[in-house]
């Protein structure tokens, strides 16, 4: 089986997800650059780098918080 090379960001978030994800019902991931796993894509609102957080985005990061 192929081994997949993670970014330090995916990295990150999964294992904040290994310690913390039973403690938690909801969660959003917020970031500018793409690349989550396919597990994390239902629960991440990628932001552009120039304009920052959009209304659209705080929509979206409502709706998954939900």
């Amino acid at each position: 089986m192929e081994e997949v090379k993670l970014s330090v960001q995916q990295k990150h978030y999964k294992e904040w997800l290994t310690n913390h994800g039973k403690q938690v019902s909801h969660y959003v991931i917020i970031d500018d650059e793409s690349g989550m796993l396919p597990e994390q894509q239902q629960h991440f609102v990628q932001t552009n780098p120039q304009f920052g957080i959009t209304k659209r985005d705080v929509e979206r990061t409502i709706t998954i918080l939900q």
